[in-house]
């Protein structure tokens, strides 16, 4: 009986904890008693996309008791549905325009996000290699902008960023198409390439008609020898983080980042726990454990981690009372010190809150100011509170840059301008669109609006400025004459019969429009002169079977031809003699054939006779030999047939007594 009256009472007992459960997750955001939502930011505050990509948000809840949570997934979005959608926290940009955002949740609504829609065309695209912030550089990105090596079997990661000529720049890693040259590297994921095979390749991102430009990477099938982890002894308090790196030591003297390959292990996960995603361990209980790193195989010498039950005593956020201009993101470090004398960056584990947070909004340390005014910026961690004054400004427009200040284009030709607002603050600030824009001569030049170009329309000079809030600047353009621009070969892909000659002509196309044949004036090359030598002029040989590629070059300028040479197609033969008649018994009672092949460019070939089938119409009479030779015996005509290839030719012998 006392069995099952304990029973009910652990039955009641967890019925009474799953209602309570219930009441933390319900619609009005309440945790419990009075722990209510006291805000919601939404972040990023202001993005622009262009049509049809899209931005994943984030919604963080702060509750009274100073804690944050994730609510993204909780909330009621509003938004424009015409200018974008918005589902599972991402949105797709639909069409030009701007639309706010806000995620409520309970009766509390978050800040504004702005979402500026664009219909700019991606004007270029680039690719840059990311790698975790590292406690000590590795060493297999050049400083200089080397090749950029990678053991076999390891991964390394890219980001793709498209420049469109509305003046504005996104991530683009999800959206375009990663390309790897050879089977050296394989993308396994957007942005992730694996070394698949030793060996080098070349990375480029495409999206429409664009290309990055290339990075280059050496698959190396270097042993790895040993790994090093960094730190390799670190003290941190209970609640404190330590970021660690893994660098791999290889056979060929190279050393490598291997944090995001390696698997990261604690020896104590009561003392400490580790995240791969930071490479952060954070400390849980007082006491010693050790980090270790393995991959392939080989592992780490353990580094020694020590966690201490350091009493926070107090909180310092830094920078102290900084301005910011309107629009600027600033990133603040919350600093703990200890009872023990240590001090330790807790700004990912504090809880970043904002007195007003559409005017400044905050996450992670890193605040944006999106309205003018003075806010009180408070970092919480353990009941210990650090706080700062923000004053975000509105900055003063002191003069203009116009990039290039000098330009020399040729009629015909563009070339885009940018405008670059220098501010009371310091900053710098993209005002290309913003600006007015005007051309002082335009029947020297004129100006695209929409695409911030100028094109040359006649030689001479003139000047081009943009002007913003009664401030303007001045640059000098010149318009050259015409310059060549490309060049055509043609024909473009052709096939000549081996032993045949072909004339090529080269087509300039240039800058004012206009295209003149100069053929003539240029220089042919071809990459193999012993298949298909060409002279000047453009008149080529195909003197072997093979595809080559044929070069014109003229001011600097190439165009290309690739051009294949096949073998010629045999398509008649004959006999020599054709018909003949001969007397039986006298000394010309044989007779030895000539076969010759008759090829599809003209050309003639004797044809070696034992290669072909003969055959008389009569062996008795008139007898022939697989070598082409014919011997009379008796009075007659006959009809000697040769094949070969799938091709026959007769002759006619008449033989008679003499």
């Amino acid at each position: 009986m006392k069995n099952i009256r304990s029973i009910l009472v652990c039955v009641l007992l967890l019925i009474h904890s799953v209602i309570l459960t219930g009441c933390k997750n319900g619609d009005s955001g309440l945790l419990s008693g009075e722990n209510t939502i006291t805000a919601l930011q939404l972040t990023p505050a202001s993005v622009t996309l262009a049509v049809n990509t899209t931005q994943q948000y984030l919604v963080t809840a702060y509750y009274a008791d100073g804690t944050t949570k994730n609510v993204t997934n909780q909330v009621t979005w509003s938004f424009d549905s015409e200018i974008a959608s918005l589902q599972n926290n991402v949105a797709t940009a639909l069409k030009n325009g701007q639309t706010d955002i806000t995620a409520t949740l309970g009766n509390v609504t978050s800040n504004n996000a702005v979402l500026t829609v664009s219909d700019a065309q991606i004007s270029s695209l680039s690719v840059f290699v990311v790698v975790p912030e590292p406690i000590r550089a590795p060493s297999n990105v050049s400083s200089k902008g080397g090749m950029l090596t990678l053991a076999l079997g390891n991964k390394q990661y890219f980001k793709a960023v498209g420049n469109y000529n509305d003046g504005h720049s996104q991530d683009l890693t999800q959206h375009v198409n990663w390309n790897s040259m050879t089977d050296a590297g394989r993308f396994i994921s957007p942005g992730t390439l694996l070394g698949e095979q030793q060996g080098f390749t070349s990375v480029t991102a495409t999206l429409d008609t664009k290309q990055s430009g290339p990075i280059f990477v050496g698959v190396r099938n270097a042993r790895l020898l040993s790994i090093e982890i960094l730190p390799d002894a670190a003290s941190i308090a209970v609640g404190t983080e330590q970021l660690y790196q893994a660098v791999g030591i290889y056979s060929d003297g190279s050393q490598q980042d291997i944090s995001q390959n390696v698997i990261w292990q604690i020896k104590d996960k009561e003392v400490a726990s580790f995240d791969r995603y930071t490479l952060s361990a954070t400390g849980l209980t007082e006491g010693t454990t050790s980090v270790t790193a393995k991959l392939n195989g080989f592992s780490s010498l353990p580094a020694s981690l020590t966690v201490t039950e350091a009493e926070l005593k107090s909180l310092y956020v830094s920078p102290e009372n900084p301005f910011i201009t309107q629009g600027n993101s600033l990133s603040f470090q919350a600093v703990g010190f200890y009872s023990d004398g240590s001090e330790h960056n807790v700004s990912r584990v504090a809880q970043w809150q904002s007195s007003d947070v559409d005017g400044l909004q905050i996450m992670d340390g890193i605040a944006y100011a999106a309205k003018v005014g003075q806010y009180k910026l408070t970092a919480s961690y353990q009941g210990i509170e650090g706080d700062v004054t923000v004053t975000v400004e509105e900055a003063e427009l002191e003069s203009i840059n116009i990039l290039p200040d000098e330009a020399d284009i040729p009629v015909g030709s563009e070339i885009h301008y940018r405008a670059f607002g220098v501010y009371s603050d310091g900053t710098k600030k993209d005002i290309s669109h913003s600006a007015s824009w005007s051309i002082e001569d335009e029947t020297v030049a004129s100006f695209d609006q929409d695409t911030l170009s100028v094109m040359g329309i006649s030689e001479g000079s003139t000047s081009i400025t943009a002007e913003l809030d009664d401030v303007s600047a001045t640059a000098v353009i010149t318009v050259t004459p015409a310059i060549l621009k490309s060049l055509s070969v043609s024909p473009e892909t052709p096939s000549i019969t081996q032993g045949d000659s072909l004339s090529f002509q080269a087509v300039g196309f240039y800058s004012d429009g206009s295209e003149h044949n100069v053929s003539r004036m240029a220089h042919w090359q071809s990459n193999d002169i012993d298949g298909l030598p060409i002279i000047d002029g453009g008149v080529a040989y195909a003197a072997k079977v093979g595809q080559y590629q044929l070069t014109a070059s003229y001011q600097g300028v190439e165009g290309y031809a690739t051009v294949t040479v096949e073998e010629a197609e045999l398509v008649r033969l004959t006999l020599n003699p054709s018909d003949i008649t001969i007397d039986l018994g006298g000394s010309g009672t044989s007779i030895l054939y000539v076969l010759d092949g008759h090829f599809n460019n003209g050309t003639t070939e004797i044809i070696d006779n034992r290669l072909a089938q003969w055959v008389s119409s009569d062996d008795d009479g008139l007898s022939i030999t697989d070598d082409g030779v014919a011997t009379a015996k008796r009075v007659g005509e006959y009809i000697i047939t040769a094949s070969y290839n799938d091709l026959k030719t007769r002759s006619t012998v008449k033989v008679k007594v003499r």
